[in-house]
């Protein structure tokens, strides 16, 4: 997404809008409370708007309410944890990001939040040696093959795994649409709050779930997993 932003919106984009940073901010939040971006994720989108003209106090915005919020996770705090707490939720995450990307915009300097532009970088691609940046693409094209192997191996191992409706000791289960450690915390804390069952285990690369317990009432298992904004796989 940085990528294309860099490619098709022109420079100065959003400072040629003369919207104030106020504004900016608010257009922020409509647009980073449903959507789905993690902080690793979130850091390249604000650089290449803050090149593209948006205030930093707005990309702060985006750095704190993206990650923060989404979708899946406001309907999962509304349903089980009721209306009240997504309120205060929302609220402190609202009230809390406009704080700060005012006092960015307003109170500390801009020369701390300027960014080299990129044109600049241009003349400093010698500032290594060739050998060091080739090992280091062949390096990453390697660990990245190697995640793809380990993630297909994964699941050939667990292709035929049979998953049983026994009611006693250790079961499998495949949930899908979890993509990070808060989606595997997230379903272990709350499956863990169902009387019949002791402990669970999720693995995010084959979405298998393992639950120990006794009397599991699988039925209850499926309604608080898609509860949570997850799919219980049948």
């Amino acid at each position: 997404m940085a990528a294309a932003i860099s490619a098709l919106i022109p420079d100065d984009f959003v400072g040629g809008l003369g919207l104030s940073p106020l504004l900016q901010m608010l257009i922020m939040l409509v647009i980073s409370i449903p959507l789905y971006i993690c902080a690793t994720a979130s850091v390249p989108l604000a650089a290449i708007l803050i090149l593209k003209g948006l205030s930093p106090g707005a990309a702060l915005v985006l750095l704190m309410a993206g990650p923060a919020t989404n979708a899946a996770t406001i309907t999962m705090i509304g349903n089980v944890m009721g209306k009240k707490t997504l309120f205060g939720y929302l609220s402190s995450i609202i009230a809390g990001a406009l704080v700060f990307g005012l006092v960015i915009d307003y109170l500390l300097p801009a020369s701390w939040f300027e960014i080299i532009n990129s044109s600049h970088l241009a003349h400093e691609h010698e500032m290594l040696p060739n050998w060091i940046k080739l090992g280091s693409g062949i390096l990453l094209i390697l660990l990245i093959a190697n995640g793809y192997l380990q993630k297909y191996l994964r699941k050939l191992k667990v292709k035929n795994t049979i998953i049983t409706n026994d009611t006693m000791g250790k079961q499998k289960v495949k949930v899908e649409g979890m993509t990070c450690n808060h989606c595997k915390a997230n379903v272990e804390n709350n499956l863990k709050k169902l009387d019949f069952i002791k402990d669970v285990t999720a693995d995010l690369s084959t979405g298998i779930v393992e639950i120990d317990g006794e009397n599991i009432d699988f039925s209850k298992v499926k309604e608080t997993v898609n509860g949570l904004g997850y799919r219980y796989a049948e």
